[in-house]
């Protein structure tokens, strides 16, 4: 069972039209067993809203960045759309500075491997941005030496966070940044446009990063290693549409 944690949130802005960012901070000494805090993992909050069905609405949000510089201190960031009838997103949007809430984690599967050398594509959709920036911005992907390429698959009017703040937390690899206006989810043609997009940006990669849209990341993923991505220099973290979920 996964240990429940407690963060206090230290502030909270708005960010574009839909998005709200939170500043938290570990509360309590950190565990000797606690996993590590590092951008492009994510942890899972519980929320405080119970649903109709009686279970906790608890939502996975990436790391976008953290701070663990102080052992004695974890401070991490995370971005929440809020969603047209959504309990948790609403909570979380109100949910004001000096208010505890839990969670568990962090979790996640991106993380660079002493194996993988040369160009990296960073590929996101939609809100998988986060994962992504924060995987490039942290002290361990800039320990491996992968060249990050960042390309960011997004509907022009689904509105997340701004371009702006994207290459904020990106720092010096703002850059390695390319936004590619994408199709919106559940478009037929989505899936092809958007491996379209990847492809342009694949040529001879080392490692690949996914993460947003399982139903896009999963055949883009299948395509890579097709065109000879090793398939463990493959890291895929689905947002929703997730083949491997299994089904309630």
């Amino acid at each position: 069972m996964a240990t429940a944690r407690t963060a206090v949130v230290e502030a909270a802005a708005p960010v574009g039209e839909r998005a709200r960012v939170l500043d938290l901070r570990l509360a309590g000494e950190p565990d000797a067993d606690l996993p590590a805090f590092a951008g492009g993992k994510y942890v899972i909050v519980d929320t405080g809203v119970d649903l109709p069905n009686g279970k906790r609405a608890k939502r996975a949000y990436s790391l976008l960045a953290c701070d663990a510089r102080d052992p004695a201190v974890t401070r991490f960031r995370v971005a929440v759309l809020r969603l047209d009838g959504g309990p948790g997103s609403a909570a979380l949007h109100a949910i004001e500075c000096g208010a505890a809430l839990t969670f568990s984690g962090p979790w996640g599967k991106h993380r660079a491997e002493p194996s993988m050398t040369g160009a990296a594509l960073v590929f996101a959709t939609d809100t998988g941005i986060t994962a992504a920036a924060g995987l490039v911005a942290s002290p361990a992907f800039a320990r491996s030496g992968l060249a990050a390429r960042v390309v960011w698959y997004v509907d022009p009017g689904a509105p997340f966070v701004p371009e702006w703040f994207v290459r904020e937390h990106l720092g010096a690899a703002a850059g390695c940044l390319v936004v590619e206006p994408g199709l919106p989810a559940g478009h037929p043609d989505r899936v092809v446009h958007a491996l379209t997009a990847a492809t342009r940006h694949a040529a001879g990669i080392g490692a690949a990063f996914l993460s947003g849209d399982g139903a896009v990341l999963h055949p883009l993923g299948e395509d890579l290693v097709a065109r000879g991505l090793p398939a463990d220099h493959l890291r895929i973290e689905s947002f929703w549409n997730n083949p491997a979920r299994k089904a309630p």
